[in-house]
């Protein structure tokens, strides 16, 4: 179940952002504005404990789909380019989880998870 990050961190100069989290799941949404009303982008990251995958929209930017590289060597995290996305694993794993987001959010992760695809997939129920 999504827990809401009671005042998370807001970045001077970057868009107002609600975070949330499971135990396998780390979600920022950020938002055009302080109304919260219109949904300016996200970032859900994903793995099993490790968090090792992030999927990114900005706007109406394409989604991408990252490996997060530790940078043992570098001291730092790092984005790798990861290739196709197939939500069919994805959704059977994450599908319960994701249905706590709130309605408005869970649209937009669900449209966002279409447009990675390599193919239509049916939203998350």
């Amino acid at each position: 179940m999504f827990v809401e990050t009671p005042d998370p961190r807001q970045i001077p100069g970057d868009k107002p952002r609600r975070v949330f989290f499971t135990r396998e799941l780390h979600l920022i949404v950020w938002y055009e504005d302080q109304n919260w009303k219109r949904i300016h982008g996200m970032q859900l990251s994903f793995g099993s404990f490790t968090l090792d995958h992030v999927i990114t929209v900005i706007g109406e930017s394409p989604v991408s789909l990252h490996r997060i590289d530790e940078g043992r060597r570098l001291d730092a995290s790092l984005l790798r380019a990861n290739g196709a996305f197939n939500p069919d694993p994805f959704e059977r794993r994450y599908r319960v989880e994701l249905n706590t987001l709130p309605p408005e959010i869970l649209t937009y992760v669900n449209s966002s998870l279409v447009r990675l695809a390599d193919h239509p997939a049916p939203p998350f129920r």
